[in-house]
């Protein structure tokens, strides 16, 4: 539906994008995933048009594409009501009279703001103007939406209602480019995934061939408190320390599981916890970066 090829953004001396490619497919969410500057708000604004790549090209393949751009800074007047602002976005995008009031009424319910179409939005919290703020790219009834960093300092309910909003535009056959630094946030709604790191692509792939390729499980397990600091450790391999337990990397899981009981029974260590603890996105970019990515 949507590709972009070979795309290229400098700021003088600065690289912030080195030969981009990826295709968007519709009905699928794609996470632009990486640190604050890594280079994704400056890809998401070339797609956009707000912005003009320096070299490379942008593909719409079969139907067009109307496209609706969240941005990560809040774009709402918030002197007036969640309805004005609505209004405004729907008239801009060439809606009339009748088709006008029912795509407000619509989008209200579609972000679960109907009970305060009327209240101005500066009473609002962080995270009614954030849903607020979806609404009004929802206003151009557009097939491909743009997420840049859609759930940056909101409240865990907030956040959880805009991850399934998500959910339910790919649902409905929309395309999602999602742009957040939010490893869980991927996890939960990403079919397919890129990295970004220091304006360039270090690993694009679907989610599950991402976590199965790129870590290995881990086996945590724990012993009786008064045993942990009367042991040498080593007997088990080369174990990290983990809070109140230790881990053992595992690239067969079940042999592991196998050897750490083994060697409880053999030097009659009582066993609390044993469990296998799957890879998560944050571990993978981290083997592939060597860096953690910022929480917040």
């Amino acid at each position: 539906m949507l590709r972009i090829k070979n795309l290229y953004k400098s700021y003088g001396s600065l690289k912030a994008l080195q030969n981009i490619s990826i295709q968007f497919k519709k009905g699928s969410c794609f996470g632009l995933i990486g640190p604050n500057g890594a280079g994704k708000s400056t890809l998401i604004k070339i797609i956009s048009g707000i912005i003009t790549s320096d070299d490379g090209t942008i593909l719409i393949e079969r139907a067009p594409i109307q496209i609706g751009y969240v941005p990560q800074d809040l774009c709402l007047e918030e002197s007036v009501s969640a309805q004005q602002n609505l209004l405004f976005f729907g008239e801009i995008s060439g809606l009339k009279k009748e088709q006008l009031h029912s795509k407000v009424e619509h989008v209200l319910s579609k972000i679960d703001l109907s009970s305060h179409a009327e209240q101005k939005v500066q009473t609002f919290s962080g995270g009614m103007k954030r849903r607020l703020n979806i609404g009004c790219a929802l206003m151009s009834e557009p097939n491909v939406i743009i997420l840049d960093e859609p759930t940056v300092g909101i409240d865990p309910e907030s956040r959880q209602y805009i991850l399934q909003l998500v959910q339910k535009m790919k649902q409905e056959n929309k395309t999602i480019i999602y742009s957040t630094h939010y490893m869980e946030e991927a996890e939960k709604i990403c079919d397919e995934i890129a990295f970004l790191h220091q304006g360039e692509i270090i690993k694009q792939t679907t989610m599950d061939k991402l976590l199965k390729s790129n870590a290995n499980p881990e086996i945590f397990f724990q012993l009786e408190e008064q045993q942990e600091h009367s042991i040498d450790t080593g007997i088990f391999g080369d174990v990290q320390e983990s809070s109140n337990g230790y881990l053992l990397k595992a690239e067969n899981p079940i042999q592991t599981m196998e050897h750490i009981l083994n060697t409880c029974k053999q030097h009659q260590l009582e066993l609390v916890q044993l469990e296998m603890i799957q890879p998560r996105l944050e571990d993978v970019f981290f083997q592939l970066t060597g860096n953690q990515l910022q929480k917040s």
